[in-house]
């Protein structure tokens, strides 16, 4: 855990509460998520980290006490977890979104418009997550003499750039690949995503399955393809069409202001790295 409770500042440690935050419900196989901050940041709410938890992995976590509000930044743009923040703080007047956390509100956001797909994919919505699945395509990090990359940043690599490495074409029938071996595998769907919608997003551990870890966050207005790229501890198996993440929706009655599909440096904005136009 990225935490160094021994080292922080004892001032701070008493403004978080110390217990694990449960989602409910799951999917099938996983016991909860916990939910920590990253306490040497200046505010207390910017590098947030994630991780899951299992009966057979139990540890202390820091957290924020009302782990269910999600807040929008001033700016208008990103949708973050608030922690640490006192009722006084000017943050707390933030507008905040909920998550929906079972299938009939995720499917009421389908019907509104606020969540589609692009390539007109049929949605697979479980125990209130929006599950993505493997397109046929994997990105082999590349190796420099004995050094292997082994993270395939989109975010700050152009996908021309990406594509000069290897591709490597994912079937049905599972495909091996190694441990410590980087790979990034886009997902089928293109997802669209309104001005009042965000998503986090989550991915089975491939070490331990009944573990489910932070992917990331996808900002309101985003509309390209997400992709899966695993620290990988051990080797793991996929296949094209597999459940690959699960993405849990926030709603806010009022829009960010400025949407992601309107920043011109938006970096991952039309990446199309699952091949589709």
């Amino acid at each position: 855990m990225s935490i160094d409770i021994d080292t922080a500042d004892e001032v701070e440690l008493p403004r978080f509460a110390t217990r694990p935050i449960h989602h409910r419900p799951l999917p099938p196989g996983l016991e909860g998520f916990a939910l920590f901050p990253n306490l040497r940041s200046t505010h207390h709410r910017r590098n947030m980290g994630i991780d899951g938890y299992s009966r057979e992995d139990l540890y202390a976590t820091i957290s924020n006490p009302t782990p269910f509000d999600f807040y929008w930044s001033g700016s208008g743009r990103f949708m973050h977890f608030l922690v640490g923040c006192s009722p006084e703080s000017e943050q707390a007047s933030l507008a905040h979104a909920a998550p929906l956390t079972n299938d009939e509100e995720v499917r009421r956001m389908l019907g509104e418009g606020h969540i589609s797909f692009e390539d007109r994919s049929e949605p697979v919505i479980q125990d209130g997550f929006l599950v993505l699945h493997s397109s046929d395509r994997a990105y082999l990090a590349k190796r420099v003499g004995e050094i292997q990359s082994v993270r395939v940043d989109v975010g700050v690599t152009k996908p021309d750039t990406i594509r000069e490495g290897d591709v490597l074409g994912l079937k049905d029938s599972a495909t091996k690949f190694a441990a410590s071996q980087g790979i990034y595998v886009p997902t089928r769907e293109i997802v669209k995503l309104s001005e009042h919608t965000g998503m986090q997003v989550f991915y089975q551990d491939s070490a331990l399955p009944s573990l489910m870890r932070y992917a990331g966050f996808v900002d309101p207005g985003f509309q390209g393809d997400l992709g899966y790229q695993p620290v990988l501890r051990q080797g793991i198996e996929i296949s094209a069409n597999q459940p690959l993440l699960f993405g849990r929706i926030l709603f806010s009655e009022e829009p960010v202001e400025k949407d992601y599909s309107r920043i011109p440096t938006a970096r991952y904005k039309g990446s199309r790295l699952n091949g589709k136009t």
